[in-house]
């Protein structure tokens, strides 16, 4: 199983978004060529380009209110494919933190855990053999760590040398040449715009409310809550992890 990586938005003090989102979307290799050709159809038709379409430029409140309705379809379709190929879709939600973290060298930001846990139990669960983790590349140097961080992790730790179902080799793609990338950001991008927008606790009041709810709801229909026999423990498959544990976390990896 590949198990593709991206970020919206980032925890630290000085984003401009509210709450970030961590996002992973698990698909099945033997779905990847299918899902690969159907995106390929699609940019053809709707832009008659491959040239990657970013989530911040398409999920936008501009694309509803100018009726941008190639975007509008590109979006929908993409949300809408997650459930035709039988990707789950995970996600951890970080609240803007009042002051900057430092991740020391050799660790993974806090929350990377909860969706490396879940990814593991959704392979125990449905018996896969291994999940290999894509990331979103930044520059090499951001890479080189967290690539460190994640085999520390499952080598050092005592949670990660439980697991058994994640290659300790990930690896970091561009998302320009590499669409299944693309469809993560899409789906990272929705999740932080619903809770940005207090969706879970109110009624949409406009088109562009009414889009991001609905493309949320399709979403949640790949994902589910996993249930730890050992530990008794519920894992949600959307986790929200406010600023004042992804803080005191934090810390304490620091000391």
């Amino acid at each position: 199983m590949l198990v593709f990586v991206d970020e919206s938005g980032h925890p630290r003090p000085t984003d401009n978004n509210p709450f970030s989102c961590l996002a992973a979307v698990c698909i099945n290799e033997t779905d990847i060529r299918l899902l690969m050709r159907e995106l390929f159809t699609l940019k053809q038709a709707l832009f008659n380009s491959q040239e990657e379409k970013k989530a911040s430029r398409l999920i936008c409140k501009n694309t509803v209110i100018q009726n941008r309705t190639n975007y509008i379809e590109y979006v929908n379709s993409v949300i809408r494919m997650f459930g035709e190929y039988s990707c789950k879709t995970y996600a951890v939600i970080v609240e803007r933190p009042d002051f900057g973290i430092t991740t020391p060298d050799g660790y993974l930001p806090q929350h990377y855990l909860p969706l490396l846990k879940i990814v593991e139990l959704y392979c125990e669960k449905e018996n896969k053999q291994k999940s290999l983790f894509i990331y979103d590349s930044q520059e090499t140097g951001t890479d080189a760590k967290i690539a460190l961080a994640f085999t520390n992790f499952l080598y050092k730790s005592s949670v990660g040398r439980g697991f058994n179902k994640i290659l300790e080799m990930p690896l970091f793609a561009s998302s320009e040449v590499t669409p299944c990338l693309q469809l993560v950001d899409i789906a990272a991008s929705v999740i932080r715009h619903h809770v940005t927008l207090g969706l879970e606790k109110r009624d949409a009041v406009n088109d562009f409310e009414k889009w991001i709810l609905q493309m949320y709801q399709s979403i949640l229909n790949t994902t589910e809550n996993i249930y730890e026999t050992r530990t008794g423990y519920t894992h949600l498959g959307i986790f929200q992890m406010d600023k004042e544990l992804f803080q005191l976390k934090a810390q304490a990896d620091s000391v």
